[in-house]
């Protein structure tokens, strides 16, 4: 199975699916997505974090400097930084793993007869994802 989703969705993805109360097979099927996406989650963080290497500010020692919680970048740095990490977002991140005969179109089926009521980001990722289900690689 091969996913197609932008960087940018993955960890509100993984929230929607996460929240989705499933039982037997289809909560199994929704683990196995998961794990995949975890994945890429981590994938995405060290590349955020290789963001901030090269643009964030250090001190004498070399060390990222903190400032409430995240990381300082100077002012010289901010539009770079900027664009490098809007461009990071956007790209699109393929989620792949074997799984199991026919888990693509259980994943379908289970967001196609979800219950939940959808707004904002869910609603939106909803749709991104049910789009990347129908547009797989099917291995």
């Amino acid at each position: 199975m091969k996913l197609k989703i932008k960087n940018m969705y993955l960890v509100p993805t993984h929230n929607l699916m996460s929240e989705m109360k499933l039982k037997g097979a289809d909560s199994r099927a929704r683990s196995k997505l998961l794990k995949l996406i975890k994945t890429a989650v981590e994938s995405l963080g060290e590349s955020e974090r290789e963001l901030i290497e090269e643009y964030g500010e250090k001190d004498a020692d070399g060390k990222l400097i903190e400032d409430g919680g995240s990381y300082r970048i100077p002012a010289e740095s901010r539009t770079a930084y900027a664009k490098e990490y809007k461009k990071l977002m956007e790209e699109v991140a393929e989620i792949a793993g074997g799984t199991y005969a026919g888990h693509i179109d259980k994943l379908e089926r289970i967001l196609n007869d979800c219950g939940m009521e959808l707004e904002g980001v869910n609603a939106e990722v909803y749709d991104i994802l049910l789009d990347a289900l129908e547009g797989a690689e099917k291995e």
